[in-house]
């Protein structure tokens, strides 16, 4: 007797078969999207990286379109800094100048050739007579006390002839308060006994451990290479900057600048945390003083524009400031030059000079498209940072025939700029 077959199960085939054109359409749109995406040019690299010194650096050889804000192709060199490669050991006859900064430094909004530091180093070579080497270490999301601790391990080695901050008035001193930051991924200093301690906790916190693992290197290295991770990325950090800028737009009443605190052009030294916050700005600025001088560098100062202080619009300005409660948008920076007239560093106020310049010719120097005045230096202010920059700084760095370290006029003097 021939044994009975059990009859096929049509169902089965059938979910099966279904679920198998399921997953070749589905593999197959996601192909012809990433397919589209390149040949739209439409992409969102990923530049940032974990660092356990200063809680963020560029990733090393880092390629791309950078389209946020501005369009611009950005490199990272070797040694993770956005700019051109340039050997640890400084060539004969050569200065150097080294730029510390935030993202306004970084200046992934405009081409490599048309940031202020690029528009300084060729200024200072059309004007003197040692080849010069501007050197950019710039990182979005720095403040002063990764600032500090990048020229400390990262910059000294370079050997550079002057050290030149460039200060972002607009955040760099919330960004030295853990509790203005709200950010736990940095490290902080703060003061106990009278003196500047290091709180690097975040080293060693959840936080940091997962945006530092391997898989988070190992997403982020695809990212770089599959477009639509890079769409579902850039999706994700601008829903965080609307919540942002909305949480803003409501504490200033006017539109008010991502990652701002307006409260800065407040004097509130008589509330605790803006206390603390300026209180420890002000000891960083004076240790980066005291490390470039046991090393026989020159330090400077520049304090860089905000958009609305150089907005050409005057009354988007009194507006902006009634809001506010102020009078002077320029308070940040004129506490800062008064840091360094009375702390033996020089001080380069720049918004100022740019408001009357956009008052007169209707410029904007920051902001791009609908954007013009809000956010990141466009090309117009690079240009003209950079041209400042340069005719400050020219007749400071005088070269000394007799050694490899220029001769600053007035770096150690507590007198006041130009």
């Amino acid at each position: 007797m021939t044994p009975s077959v059990p009859p096929r199960d049509s169902t089965k085939v059938s979910a099966g078969a279904v679920l198998l054109v399921i997953c070749g359409a589905s593999a197959a749109a996601l192909v012809l999207a990433e397919v589209l995406l390149r040949i739209l040019g439409i992409s969102y690299p990923v530049f940032l990286r974990s660092d356990p010194v200063t809680g963020l650096g560029h990733i090393p050889n880092a390629r791309g379109w950078f389209t946020q804000e501005g369009r611009a192709y950005v490199r990272i060199n070797s040694e993770g800094w956005r700019d051109r490669e340039h050997a640890v050991e400084k060539p004969a006859g050569v200065t150097r100048v080294a730029v510390l900064g935030d993202s306004h430094t970084e200046a992934f909004q405009v081409a490599e050739d048309e940031t202020f530091w690029s528009v300084l180093e060729r200024g200072l070579n059309a004007r003197g007579h040692r080849r010069v080497e501007v050197l950019s270490f710039g990182v979005g999301g720095f403040g002063t006390a990764s600032e500090l601790l990048a020229l400390r391990h990262y910059v000294f080695k370079y050997a550079p002839d002057v050290v030149l901050l460039a200060f972002t008035s607009g955040n760099d001193v919330s960004d030295n308060s853990k509790e203005l930051k709200k950010n736990q991924y940095f490290p902080y200093f703060t003061y106990q006994n009278g003196a500047l301690t290091l709180d690097s906790s975040f080293a060693s916190s959840a936080e940091y451990a997962a945006r530092s693992s391997g898989g988070a290197r190992l997403l982020s290295m695809l990212a770089n290479h599959v477009r639509l991770l890079q769409l579902l990325n850039q999706a994700r950090s601008r829903m965080r900057s609307a919540r942002l800028g909305r949480a803003q737009n409501r504490m200033a009443g006017v539109a008010a600048e991502i990652g701002f605190d307006g409260m800065v052009y407040h004097d509130l030294d008589d509330q605790p945390v803006w206390h603390e916050a300026w209180h420890v700005t002000e000891g960083l600025l004076l240790a980066m003083r005291d490390d470039c001088r046991a090393k026989g560098i020159p330090f400077f100062v520049v304090t860089l524009s905000n958009g609305i202080q150089v907005d050409p619009d005057r009354a988007k300005r009194r507006r902006y400031a009634e809001d506010l409660g102020v009078s002077d948008l320029f308070y940040p920076d004129r506490r800062i030059r008064e840091l360094g007239e009375r702390s033996g560093f020089e001080v380069l106020n720049l918004a100022e000079p740019l408001q009357k310049e956009a008052d007169s010719a209707g410029t904007y120097f920051h902001g791009f498209g609908a954007d013009l005045g809000r956010g990141h230096l466009n090309q117009n202010g690079h240009r003209r940072t950079g041209e400042l920059i340069t005719d400050w700084l020219v007749g400071r760095i005088e070269s000394d025939s007799a050694g490899s370290h220029p001769r600053p006029s007035l770096a150690a003097s507590a007198s006041k700029p130009r």
